[in-house]
C-alpha cells in the first residue's frame, strides 16, 4: 500500500520546472489566437441557424444572449489572450480567458449540435486558473523580486491532473463505442458508411472508399482498440510519449479522410503536457542570462 501511495505522490507532486507550464501557456494562447476566426465564424453560423436550446451550464442563463453582446465577449477574449500570451496579470487573464472561452468555444453548442472538440482545452484552462504558469517568460516575472526559478511540485500537479483527465477521456471514447455499438462498430461497414455519408469527403476519403472493406475495418480497429481503449497505458513511463502521438494521428486522420475537424487540433495542445517542454526554454534562458533552474 505504501508503494502505491508513493507512486501517486510521485506522479502528482514530483518536482517539475516552471518552464514547461510557461511553454504550454504561450502555445495555448497562440493556438487560440490563430484559430480565433474559425471560432468566431462557427459561433455566428450556429447563431444564425436559430433553434436555440440551452445545454449544460448555459441553462442557468435566462434567455438567448444577444449577438452583439457575444461579439463584445469575443473582444474581451482576444485582449485577455494577448495578456496571457505575454504573461501580464497572468492569473487574472487566465480566469478571464477561461470564462470568455465558455462562450466563444461553447455557446455554439446551444443550437442543436453539440461538438466535442474543445472540452479538453476548456478543462485545461480551468485547471491552469489555479496554476503558476506565469512564473517565467512573462511580464509578471519582471516585476517580482529576482529569485532563482526552482523546480517545484507546484508546477507538476496541474499537468498530472490534466494528463489523467486526458487518458480517461480517450479511454471512455473507445469504451463508449463498444458499449453502445458493440464489436460491429469495428468489424462491420460502419466506418465505411461513415466516410461514405460524410458531406465533406476528401480525396483521402474517396481513396479509402475505393479500397477493400478490410482497410476501413483496420482503421476503425486502430482508432478504437489501439488509440482509445489502450489509452491508460499513457500513464506509464514506457508509453507516456507514445500515446500523444497516437491520439494526434487520430485527429490528423479524421481531418484527412472526413475533412473539417480542424478545431480538434486544440486537443493536440493538451497532449503536449505529456512531454517535458522545458528543455529548449532552459537553453534559451541560459543564453539570455536568465537564472539557472
Amino acid at each position: 500500500m505504501k508503494k502505491i501511495f508513493d507512486q501517486v505522490d510521485q506522479f502528482f507532486f514530483k518536482k517539475a520546472s516552471a518552464y514547461h507550464l510557461s511553454c504550454i501557456r504561450i502555445i495555448t494562447a497562440l493556438f487560440l489566437l490563430v484559430f480565433c476566426e474559425r471560432y468566431f465564424d462557427g459561433l455566428e453560423i450556429a447563431y444564425s441557424a436559430g433553434n436555440y436550446d440551452a445545454v449544460g451550464l448555459f441553462k442557468i442563463l435566462p434567455t438567448l444572449i444577444d449577438l452583439e453582446f457575444l461579439r463584445s465577449i469575443q473582444v474581451v477574449w482576444l485582449v485577455s489572450l494577448l495578456f496571457l500570451l505575454f504573461g501580464f496579470l497572468t492569473r487574472f487573464s487566465t480566469i478571464l480567458v477561461f470564462l470568455t472561452s465558455l462562450f466563444v468555444l461553447g455557446y455554439r453548442n446551444n443550437f442543436g449540435k453539440i461538438d466535442h472538440d474543445s472540452h479538453l482545452l476548456l478543462y485545461m484552462l480551468f485547471v491552469f486558473c489555479f496554476s503558476r504558469w506565469g512564473d517565467v517568460f512573462s511580464i509578471d516575472s519582471l516585476f517580482r523580486p529576482k529569485k532563482p526559478v526552482s523546480e517545484s511540485w507546484r508546477y507538476r500537479w496541474p499537468v498530472a491532473l490534466i494528463n489523467i483527465t486526458t487518458v480517461l477521456t480517450m479511454f471512455t471514447l473507445g469504451v463508449q463505442k463498444l458499449y453502445f455499438e458493440g464489436l460491429e462498430w469495428v468489424f462491420s461497414d460502419k466506418f465505411y458508411l461513415l466516410i461514405y455519408k460524410n458531406p465533406g469527403m476528401t480525396v483521402f476519403g474517396k481513396f479509402i472508399l475505393n479500397q477493400d472493406l478490410w482497410v476501413s475495418v483496420a482503421l476503425a480497429f486502430y482508432s478504437v482498440f489501439v488509440v482509445e481503449c489502450l489509452s491508460p497505458l499513457a500513464l506509464s513511463k514506457k508509453f507516456s510519449k507514445v500515446f500523444p502521438v497516437l491520439w494526434s494521428s487520430l485527429h490528423v486522420g479524421v481531418w484527412l479522410i472526413l475533412g473539417g475537424h480542424l478545431n480538434f487540433f486544440s486537443q493536440v495542445v493538451v497532449y503536449l503536457n505529456f512531454y517535458d517542454l522545458s528543455f529548449f526554454p532552459k537553453v534559451i534562458a541560459k543564453r539570455l542570462g536568465a537564472h539557472k533552474t
